[in-house]
């Protein structure tokens, strides 16, 4: 089976120009995509038990074992039924809320927030290590 990832090549100074919305389209075409978001935002649609928590990381990714059919992403937020320990949730996440975006390989960019750094996270609730690219726009 050919592989059809796209390998990611651009440069810090290009990437702190684009937009959550395109960043977050070409992470997804490289492969696995790690989402870190606000869970206190308003306009976040997820599942309850997971606003209790400051924020979560989601792992969005074309090849998963359980395909993501509906993903749509706009300029404000995307939106996709997700699944949660085996239960499927129709979510919206709006970009405001979104705090990183990174790959598996640990290539990411962290947008200011109140929340801390997902590497600042103790070891118990850290998920990944990422590389740092440049703060981005939202």
């Amino acid at each position: 089976m050919e592989n059809n990832k796209l390998t990611l090549s651009w440069d810090k100074d290009q990437i702190k120009e684009k937009p959550k919305n395109q960043i977050f389209n070409m992470f997804m075409l490289s492969g696995l995509t790690r989402v870190y978001i606000d869970t206190q935002k308003l306009d976040l649609v997820i599942p309850e038990h997971l606003k209790k928590l400051p924020s979560i990381m989601l792992e969005l990714g074309y090849d998963l074992q359980k395909p993501i059919t509906d993903l749509t992403v706009s300029d404000f937020c995307f939106e996709a039924t997700l699944s949660f320990s085996g239960e499927f949730y129709t979510c919206v996440v709006p970009w405001d809320s979104v705090i990183a975006i990174t790959t598996v390989d640990g290539v990411g960019v962290f947008y200011n927030s109140e929340i801390a750094k997902p590497e600042q996270q103790t070891k118990t609730e850290q998920r990944t290590k990422f590389t740092l690219l440049q703060g981005g726009k939202n």
